[in-house]
This record gives C-alpha cells, sequence and structure tokens, in this order.
C-alpha cells in the first residue's frame, strides 16, 4: 500500500511539474540571459487538440503563450530565428544579445502540424 501512495504522489509531482513554463524560463536564463528578463511566459489551450503557441508584445516584454513548456520552448525559438535572426544548433550557436528587442506589431499563433513530434 505504502509503494502505491508513492508511486501515486510520484505521478502526481510529475504532472504538475510538467504543467509549468519554469523550465523554459531555466532554459532561456542559460542560453539567452539577455533575453530572459525579458520574457512573459503564459498559459493558453491548445488547438484542436494540437500543441500551439503566440507570441506579443506587451509593456516591453515579449509574451509567449504556450499550450505546454514544449509549444513555450519553440515559441523562445521562432522568436530568436525569424526577429532576432539568432540561432541554436548542434553545429554552433549565434545567441549574440539584440540590445533592442525586435516589438512584436501583431500577436503570431502557431500552430504544431503533428500531434506527435
Amino acid at each position: 500500500m505504502r509503494r502505491i501512495l508513492f508511486v501515486l504522489f510520484l505521478l502526481l509531482s510529475l504532472k504538475s511539474i510538467a504543467g509549468t513554463f519554469d523550465p523554459v524560463q531555466k532554459l532561456a536564463e542559460r542560453r539567452v540571459p539577455w533575453l530572459a528578463p525579458h520574457l512573459l511566459l503564459e498559459k493558453i489551450s491548445a488547438s484542436a487538440g494540437m500543441e500551439a503557441f503566440e507570441l506579443s508584445s506587451k509593456g516591453g516584454k515579449i509574451v509567449i503563450g504556450a499550450s505546454d513548456a514544449n509549444a513555450a520552448s519553440m515559441g523562445l525559438n521562432w522568436y530568436l530565428q525569424y526577429y532576432c535572426h539568432r540561432s541554436m544548433s548542434h553545429i554552433g550557436d549565434n545567441l549574440s544579445p539584440v540590445y533592442s528587442l525586435p516589438v512584436l506589431k501583431k500577436k503570431i499563433h502557431i500552430t504544431a502540424a503533428f500531434k506527435y513530434r
């Protein structure tokens, strides 16, 4: 009985951790510390059961709305690649600071092309 309770507690703990964007914030702090203080991560609902993210600017912050942490990291990558012209890859990184952060004039909504990625 104690073993079952322990496993149940462990699973519930992992579920609560998986629902947060803390890992994505930590990723930004490690890889793009110049951008991390300007990020605001928010939860949005999935689009027809598919992962999704939204990018927008609000009050000098870059807002990444995402259905889960994976979608939030994809949103971070999208902003870096298409607005900051920066990239992370296995071959090499171009993550030098952007001192005047690009502002998004309108909200961008991207839905994953595949259910399982």
